[in-house]
């Protein structure tokens, strides 16, 4: 399977609907490289099947209905919050 098909269908039917992930879930469990993983992930966001909260450096990837309960941070210093 090419990885954007896997990351296509782990969003569509893997994805736990209560959790933000981080490229170093998917680089860790399936053993893939980091850059390769943020590079998919941000296809996603630019797919807008995902949205991105960076907090600080850290990128956390998520589905747009899960943003409602994110959004009271997106005010806070060091946090930015991509969705195209």
């Amino acid at each position: 399977m090419e990885l954007r098909e896997f990351f296509k269908k782990f969003v569509e039917t893997k994805w736990n609907k209560d959790c933000a992930y981080t490229p170093s879930y998917f680089s860790k469990v399936y053993s893939l490289s980091p850059h390769i993983v943020r590079y998919h992930l941000n296809k996603l966001v630019y797919d807008r099947k995902l949205i991105c909260l960076k907090v600080y450096a850290r990128n956390y990837y998520m589905l747009p209905e899960q943003f409602k309960r994110f959004e009271p941070y997106t005010t806070l210093e060091n946090v930015s919050f991509f969705k195209v």
